[in-house]
C-alpha cells in the first residue's frame, strides 16, 4: 500500500501524542490514603489498577481508613525495582480495616500488608490469604481467624503459600500476627521459597500442613507462642528458635527439623536434627536421629532416644528416667536425677556425667566405656566388652554397684585417716575442673573445694605414681593436704597462679613435668603429666557495639574454627568482629575440629539499635556484685524472660518472667564464676556479665 506524506505526518504525530500521553502521568511513590470518598483511592480496586497503569516511582504506603472490604486481589503487578508495596490500617486503636472473604496476592513482589484483620466468609472452603509466586509477601501485626470455624477443601488453609517448583528462591514474612483455626491453619506449597513466622500467635488445629518432601523448601519459626490441638509439624526443612509451646488434647507434640532455645509445655517428639538449649516440662522422645546433637537442655520428664546411630548427649539436666536403644551413642557431662537405662547396641560412651545419689546408671546387654563419672548406683549386664575405668562411685552409704562387664578399673577412694583421703589415681582429681557441678559436698560430706570437679578433691598423695595422663581441657589438682607449704613452691611457675599453694589446680595445654622445690632450689619430687588429644566441645558467646558484634570463642580442645553470621558470611578466626548490614535477629552457629572429631554451637544474635541498646543498659541493675546467693533485678523497661549461661555458653537457667520491672533469682545451686544474664524487653534484649563468688 503506498503512504503519502501527509499519511506519515498524521501518523508521527499520534504516535508522539501517545507517547507524551503515557509519560504525562507520574508513577506512583510515596503515601496515598485508601478506603473512602475523600481518600486519594477510594477502594483496593482503585489502588491497584493505579499501580499497573502508572507503574511504580519508588516506594509506595497506602494508608487504609477503617471499614470492611471485599476480596482484595493484588495480581501482575510489575515491581522491576522491587520497591515496596505497603498496606497498612490507619486509623484509631479501637477500630480496624477488615478484609471479609480471601486476601490474594499473584505474581507480586514486595507487598506487605500490615495492622490489618482478615477472616474468610461464613461456609468459605477455599484459602482466606493466597500468596502464589510472589517474592517477599508479607503479613505484619494482622490478626487472621476462621471465625466461623470454616473447614477446607484439600489443598486449601486459612493461609496458603505457593511458591514455583523452578526459578528464584522466594521469601514470606509472617511477623507479630495473631493466627487463630481449629481447622487447617496453614498449607505451603511448591519447592522454592522460605517462610519466616517471627513473634506470632498461632492457635491452630492443623499447625502446619504442607506438601510432603519438599527439599528445596525451608520454614523458620522464631519467637512464636504456639497453642497448638494438633501436632503435625513432621516436615522437612524446618527450624525452630525461642519459640514457646502450649497444647491442648495433645499426647506427643511431634517436631521434624532442628530446635534451639525452645520451651515446651507439652510431650515432645523430634524425628530429625539438632536439639540444642531447649526447655522441655514434659517428656521428649528422639527417633532416628543420626549423628544428631542434644545438648544443653533442661528435660523435666522423661526422655528417650530410639533407633539412633552416634548420637551426642551432652552438658543436658536429665530429672526423669532416661531409655536410650541406639549405637555408638556419647553421654557426657550430664547431670542426671533418675535411672538411665542403656538397652541396646554396642560402643556407647560414657564420661565425666554427675549421677545424683538416687540416680541409676543401667547398661543391658550394651557394650562401651565407662569413664570418669560420679556414680551412685550402677548395674551391667553386659558380656564382656564394657569398660569400666577412673569413676567415682559415691555410696553414701546406700549406693549399689553390680557388673559383669571386663576391664573395670573402680577409682573407690580409700580413706588412711578419718581426714585423710588416699587415691590410687591422682588424675582423677579436678578432673572437669572447668565446669560447674551441682555437688556441693564430697564422699566425706565435706564441703567441696572450687572449682567443683567430677572427682573426689580432699585426696592427699606423695607422687605414688611416675606419670599421669589426662587429656586436653582437663584439669589437675595437687593436693598435698598441708595447712601451709612452707619452705616449699611449685614449678615451673607458668602452671601456677600461686606457687606456694598446698592445693594448687594447674591447666597443662601440652605434657610437662611439674616440680616441688625447696627453698634453696633443690627438687624434692616430681611428676610426668602426658596431655593427650581429646574431641572438641565448642562454645561461644558475643558482645555488640551497634551492628559491629565481637565473638568470644570458648571452646577447647579445637584446632580449626568455621564460624556462619546467620547474614550469608563466615569467618574461620578463632574469635573473629564481624559488622551486620542491619538490625535484626540472626542464627549463628560455630564449627570446631580437631583430629578427632567435630563438634558444634548455635546461638541466636539479636542486634537492636545502639541507642535502644543503650536505653535498655542504662535502665536495668544487676546487683549485688559479685553475688554471692541471689541475684536481683530492677528494671525501668519491663522484661518478660531472663536467661542465664555459664561461662561456656550452657544455658543454666531460663525463667518467663511476665511482664515484671523487679525479679530475684535464687543461684544458689550454681558454681563459683562468671556468668552471662540475658534480660528480654520489647526494646531488644541486653545481655550483662556478672560472677558467682560464695
Amino acid at each position: 500500500m503506498k503512504i503519502l506524506n501527509h499519511d506519515i505526518v498524521l501518523f508521527t504525530m499520534i504516535a508522539i501524542s501517545v507517547l507524551f500521553s503515557r509519560g504525562s502521568t507520574a508513577q506512583l511513590s510515596g503515601e496515598y490514603s485508601l478506603g473512602n470518598p475523600e481518600s486519594d483511592f477510594k477502594s483496593f480496586a482503585d489502588a491497584i489498577s493505579a499501580l499497573k497503569s502508572e507503574g511504580l516511582g519508588g516506594d509506595v504506603t497506602f494508608n487504609v481508613v477503617a471499614g470492611n472490604y471485599n476480596n482484595v486481589s493484588v495480581i501482575d503487578v510489575e515491581n522491576p525495582g522491587n520497591n515496596n508495596i505497603e498496606f497498612v490500617y490507619y486509623g484509631p486503636e479501637n477500630d480496624s480495616a477488615a478484609i471479609v472473604g480471601r486476601l490474594k496476592v499473584f505474581r507480586t513482589a514486595h507487598v506487605t500488608f500490615n495492622n490489618f484483620t482478615v477472616y474468610p466468609s461464613e461456609n468459605q472452603d477455599y484459602s482466606c490469604i493466597w500468596s502464589d509466586e510472589s517474592p517477599y509477601f508479607q503479613l505484619l501485626s494482622c490478626n487472621i481467624l476462621n471465625l466461623f470455624n470454616n473447614s477446607f477443601d484439600y489443598g486449601e488453609a486459612l493461609i496458603k503459600i505457593e511458591y514455583p517448583w523452578e526459578g528464584p528462591y522466594l521469601v514470606t514474612n509472617i511477623d507479630s500476627c495473631i493466627i487463630v483455626s481449629e481447622q487447617q491453619t496453614f498449607y505451603i506449597g511448591g519447592n522454592k521459597g522460605s517462610t519466616w513466622f517471627r513473634h506470632d500467635t498461632i492457635y491452630g488445629g492443623i499447625v502446619n500442613k504442607t506438601l510432603k518432601n519438599r527439599f528445596g523448601q525451608h520454614r523458620h519459626y522464631i519467637d512464636n507462642v504456639f497453642y497448638a490441638s494438633d501436632y503435625d509439624f513432621e516436615e522437612t526443612g524446618q527450624s525452630f528458635h525461642s519459640n514457646t509451646f502450649y497444647y491442648d488434647g495433645i499426647y506427643t507434640f511431634k517436631l521434624q527439623g532442628n530446635v534451639y532455645f525452645n520451651t515446651f509445655y507439652c510431650n515432645v517428639n523430634v524425628r530429625a536434627g539438632d536439639i540444642i538449649g531447649n526447655v522441655f516440662n514434659g517428656s521428649v522422645e528422639l527417633d532416628w536421629l543420626n549423628n544428631a546433637d542434644f545438648y544443653n537442655n533442661f528435660v523435666h520428664g522423661r526422655f528417650s532416644s530410639t533407633f539412633s546411630h552416634g548420637i551426642k548427649i551432652i552438658g543436658n539436666h536429665l530429672y526423669g528416667n532416661c531409655d536410650i536403644n541406639n549405637d555408638n551413642t556419647v553421654f557426657g557431662n550430664n547431670f542426671v536425677f533418675d535411672t538411665v537405662d542403656f538397652s541396646h547396641g554396642p560402643g556407647q560412651l560414657i564420661f565425666h556425667n554427675n549421677f545424683s545419689e538416687e540416680a541409676y546408671l543401667e547398661m543391658n546387654y550394651t557394650g562401651g566405656t565407662i569413664k570418669n563419672n560420679n556414680i551412685s548406683n550402677m548395674n551391667i549386664w553386659q558380656p564382656s566388652v564394657t569398660t569400666i575405668e577412673n569413676n567415682n562411685f559415691i555410696r553414701l552409704g546406700h549406693g549399689n554397684v553390680s557388673t559383669y562387664g571386663s576391664s573395670a578399673h573402680f577409682y573407690d577412694p580409700l580413706y588412711l585417716s578419718d581426714s585423710i583421703l588416699y587415691a590410687s589415681s591422682p588424675a582423677l582429681i579436678g578432673k572437669g575442673g572447668k565446669k560447674n557441678s551441682n555437688f556441693k559436698y564430697d564422699i566425706d560430706s565435706v564441703l567441696r573445694k572450687r572449682p567443683s570437679t567430677i572427682g573426689a578433691n580432699e585426696i592427699c598423695f606423695n607422687w605414688q605414681l611416675s606419670d599421669i595422663e589426662i587429656k586436653c581441657s582437663d584439669s589437675l589438682r595437687l593436693d598435698l593436704c598441708l595447712d601451709t607449704l612452707e619452705n616449699m613452691y611449685w614449678s615451673p611457675s607458668s602452671l601456677f597462679s600461686d606457687s606456694t599453694s598446698t592445693n594448687p589446680i594447674i591447666y597443662p595445654e601440652n605434657s610437662t613435668m611439674v616440680y616441688l622445690m625447696a627453698a634453696q632450689g633443690q627438687k624434692t619430687d616430681s611428676l610426668k603429666i602426658k596431655v593427650g588429644s581429646s574431641a572438641p566441645i565448642a562454645m561461644a558467646t558475643f558482645s555488640n557495639d551497634g551492628l559491629l558484634v565481637s565473638f568470644e570463642n570458648l571452646s577447647i580442645c579445637a584446632d580449626e574454627y568455621l564460624w556462619e553470621f546467620g547474614d550469608g558470611e563466615g569467618s574461620a578466626e578463632e574469635s573473629p568482629v564481624h559488622e551486620y548490614k542491619e538490625y535484626g535477629t540472626y542464627q549463628c552457629s560455630l564449627k570446631v575440629s580437631n583430629a578427632i572429631a567435630d563438634d558444634y554451637f548455635a546461638m541466636l544474635i539479636e542486634i537492636v539499635s545502639v541507642d535502644e541498646n543503650q536505653d535498655l543498659n542504662n535502665t536495668i541493675q544487676i546487683f549485688p556484685s559479685p553475688v554471692t546467693s541471689d541475684i536481683s533485678i530492677k528494671s525501668d523497661v519491663p522484661f518478660d524472660e531472663v536467661s542465664i549461661y555459664d561461662s561456656r555458653g550452657a544455658l543454666v537457667y531460663n525463667e518467663f518472667t511476665g511482664n515484671t520491672k523487679d525479679y530475684r533469682i535464687n543461684l544458689r545451686y550454681l558454681g563459683n564464676g562468671f556468668y552471662i544474664i540475658g534480660l528480654k524487653t520489647r526494646k531488644g534484649v541486653t545481655y550483662r556479665k556478672f560472677t558467682i563468688s560464695g
